[in-house]
Parts: C-alpha cells; structure tokens; sequence
C-alpha cells in the first residue's frame, strides 16, 4: 500500500535552476482550525451592549394612564416595531398618546443582521438635543407577544440609570418581539439625538390616537317628524344647530341602507356621519389635532 509522503522543493537561483543546499520537504497545513491572528485581521467580536432593563411593564392602557399627568403637556410618545396604524387596533378609549412605527433595515445594508434577527429586534429612537441632559428620562416601546394564541401589546418604560447616552446600543432582555410564542427575543435600542426641527419634522409623522372628538345623536319613529336639535357645541361655528324634520326623513328615505350597531338601543341607520378635520382635541405643544366626527343615527 502507498502512502503519500511530502514533496520536495528547492530554492531557485539566478539562472532559475534549483539551489541543491536548500532541499526540504514540504509541509502540510490544516485550515480546519485556522486561528485569527496579526496586526491586520481579527476575529470580529461579539457586540457590546449596556445592559439594562424596563422600569415599569403592563398593558399599554395602563402605562399610559399611569404617566397622563407627566406628559400632560406633551403627547405621550411610543416607539413600535409594529406596522398597524389603524385607530381599531390602536386606539384606547380616555387614553392619548402618538406612536412612532419603525422599520429596521439593517438586515438590508448588513447581512450578518439576518441571524442576528433570531435573537435581537433592533430599534431605533430619536429624541431632541434640548432632552440629552435629563436625569432618568423615559422612553416607551411596544412589545409584541403572544397570550393563550392570541396576539397582544406589552408597553415597557424603559430605564437608563440616568443620562441616556445616545449612539451606543442598549439591550433589554427579553423586550423584544416573540418570533414564535413564548419566546421573546432581546430588544436592542440606539438613541438619536435630532435637532428640535428635524426632532418635530419626525414627529409629525407619528399616529396620534385619542385626539378625536365623537359625537353622536338618535331619532326614532317617534321624534324623527320633530326634527333635531344638535346637543353639541362643538359644531355651533360651522353648523347649523337644528335639522328638520322633513330633512331627516329624506335621509332615512335615500341613505344606504347601513345598519349600524346601538349601544342598549337595539340596531340603528346611520343618517349620516360628518369628519371635520381640526376640530378635536389639540395636543398640549400644540403639536397635533383632532377632528370633530359627527353622526346622527335613526333607531329602530
């Protein structure tokens, strides 16, 4: 049986020939445990978080309600991962608040990023330079979880154990988005610093919910022929406070026929809804507004 056995090599001199005093063998080397090592390369190291952890958790309801006097004066902020802006999935009755939806990219620009998403949702938040130097200040973010098979939102207020200090990365464990049930993933944050005008230019494309003001009013068959007169004060400057009788019944004669559900009054037909925009509730910076949705609704 042959066995291979290493090759020989020489030196080559001037004239390209071999150099017979620098005869040797060859030897072989394993690349299956090739260490990093030199001046210029190194094995990329694993990154460095501050580590930290939420200061309060609960149900969005109760976080907000919790801080309303706090943030009386500026709209309570929430940052979220989540892409739903709907006011059905988002809004919560007495409660008002704006979330900023945010997409992480970084599995675009860097594709290390892909398995790193198995363990880590990485978010990004911005505040204003005039913030920086607050002791303990709080930001809040939404968690994304699964309860008993159905989906539900956790709000963490995250702790910073004084200044925040911005363009490094925190990790809060366990904070982050379940990628399957029962396994929430680590919540990896960065904080900007924006100038007041790119700070409010961001903001202003945040959602604000619970800035809306409804309204709403119910004729039968008994007091339709009577006409309305509307109980609200909000809509004296751009309505008239009155319709009639004859006006109502010609609605209920050529509206589509929706039938609209009629909290303890059975079922009714929306007559017709009015959304006037900026008439609502304003922020307290003045930052956001409202509107005014008016319905009148005919009951069975």
């Amino acid at each position: 049986m042959l066995f291979p056995s290493p090759a020989t090599v020489y030196d080559l001199g001037l004239n390209g020939g071999p150099i017979e005093s620098t005869k040797r063998s060859a030897t072989r080397k394993s690349f299956g445990s090739y260490s990093w090592s030199g001046s210029t390369s190194s094995r990329p190291s694993t990154p460095a978080f501050i580590e930290s952890k939420p200061a309060m958790s609960g149900p969005v309801e109760k976080i907000v309600k919790q801080f309303r006097r706090e943030f009386c004066y500026t709209p309570l902020t929430i940052f979220t991962s989540g892409q739903d802006k709907s006011v059905e999935h988002n809004e919560i009755p007495d409660c008002q608040f704006r979330k900023v939806f945010f997409t992480d990219d970084t599995s675009v620009l860097d594709p290390t990023a892909l398995s790193d998403m198995e363990k880590y949702v990485r978010m990004t938040v911005f505040i204003s330079t005039s913030d920086e130097g607050f002791e303990n200040p709080k930001i809040f973010v939404e968690q994304q979880v699964s309860r008993s098979g159905c989906k539900c939102i956790v709000a963490h207020v995250l702790a910073f154990n004084g200044k925040i200090q911005c363009d490094v990365d925190y990790r809060f464990p366990g904070c982050g988005d379940e990628l399957q049930p029962g396994r929430p993933r680590d919540l990896i944050l960065r904080v900007k610093s924006l100038d007041g005008s790119i700070f409010a230019s961001r903001m202003a494309n945040a959602s604000y919910y619970g800035y809306d003001i409804k309204r709403s009013a119910y004729v039968d068959e008994g007091t339709i022929s009577r006409g309305l007169d509307l109980p609200w004060e909000d809509a004296s400057p751009i309505l008239a406070n009155h319709f009639s009788g004859e006006h109502l019944k010609m609605l209920l004669d050529t509206q589509s026929k929706k039938i609209v559900p009629v909290g303890g009054r059975g079922r009714g037909k929306q007559l017709f809804h009015l959304n006037l925009l900026g008439f609502g509730q304003r922020a307290g910076d003045d930052s956001y507004v409202g509107d005014l949705q008016l319905e009148v609704v005919y009951v069975y």
